[in-house]
């Protein structure tokens, strides 16, 4: 048995998600270990589960997945991933509320203007559009708290090339000309 593994006794997995509706990531996480158990797939030493997960935060900025969240899941919950990086973010009640550790980070951030669905006025990251707002803000956290795993998703047609130069910080030179210019992000 290794004590440093992810999602051990010793090192649980502690998931934070962002902009992920229904936080299928917990969900999932959740239905994984039911299922370890259901098989008593346990640790051979001490009987424990192989796999522990505590979901620690969400965020959402919609009402109605806020509501099915806080009735659903008994994580801390964020309004505003815009606004996780302050010190400290507050909580969907208002109260000032510390960042709870995490080791895993799920951002599912918003797709609208990425969407192959809109033709006409598609968005790139920096056109301050909600998708371009919401990965930055992602990336901002995911920057700050340096989480040891992160998992980004969104549509095919997202500008992926580019979304993984902010998370990496290589940007290609090719790729960069004085016309591109990046923008306050609120």
């Amino acid at each position: 048995r290794n004590p440093k593994c992810l999602g051990s006794k010793d090192n649980p997995l502690k998931l934070g998600t962002a902009c992920s509706g229904t936080d299928a990531p917990a969900l999932g996480l959740a239905m994984s270990q039911e299922q370890m158990a259901l098989r008593q797939m346990k640790d051979e030493e001490d009987g424990d589960p192989l796999l522990r997960v505590e979901h620690n935060f969400s965020c959402e900025v919609d009402p109605f997945k806020q509501a099915y969240l806080a009735r659903n899941f008994d994580s801390i919950l964020y309004p505003d991933i815009g606004k996780l990086c302050d010190n400290p973010p507050r909580d969907v009640y208002g109260r000032p509320t510390k960042l709870p550790d995490f080791n895993l980070f799920v951002a599912g951030t918003s797709c609208k203007n990425f969407s192959g669905l809109r033709t006409k006025f598609k968005l790139d990251i920096e056109a301050k559009g909600c998708s371009g707002e919401t990965f930055l803000a992602a990336v901002e956290l995911l920057l700050k708290e340096t989480p040891e795993f992160a998992i980004f998703e969104n549509v095919i047609g997202a500008p992926w090339e580019k979304m993984k130069e902010y998370i990496t910080g290589r940007i290609k030179l090719d790729n960069c000309s004085s016309a591109k210019q990046i923008g306050e992000v609120k």
